[in-house]
């Protein structure tokens, strides 16, 4: 069976050892989650037993945020980049990521 990093996290905690897929509950209680606490993932993670702070945070950061923009990038972004790269330097990637914001890295 093929699997896809965004589908599967790898527990790194305690009892939280093994990979496991995140389940449609799982995603739409992040959600909830996040609408309620904000990005607090220490609070959010107690609420899903089977998740540490670490996941809940990519998770939501990867996958579930409704503001991510998916599919290749625009000239617009790609100009965007330069102009940033240009203006901080080539090492300053996450400085440059906040100006790019619905985008991640893969």
């Amino acid at each position: 069976m093929d699997t896809s990093e965004d589908d599967v996290s790898d527990h790194s905690q305690g009892d939280k050892s093994s990979k496991t897929r995140w389940t449609k509950h799982e995603d739409a209680a992040l959600k909830s989650l996040v609408e309620q606490y904000g990005e607090r993932w220490d609070a959010i993670a107690k609420f899903l037993k089977d998740r540490t702070d670490i996941q809940c945070q990519q998770r939501w950061t990867k996958v579930v945020n409704p503001d991510l923009i998916k599919g290749p990038w625009t000239k617009e972004e790609d100009d965007k980049v330069v102009e940033l790269v240009t203006k901080y330097g080539p090492k300053k990637w996450t400085l440059i990521a906040r100006h790019l914001r619905g985008r991640i890295g893969k």
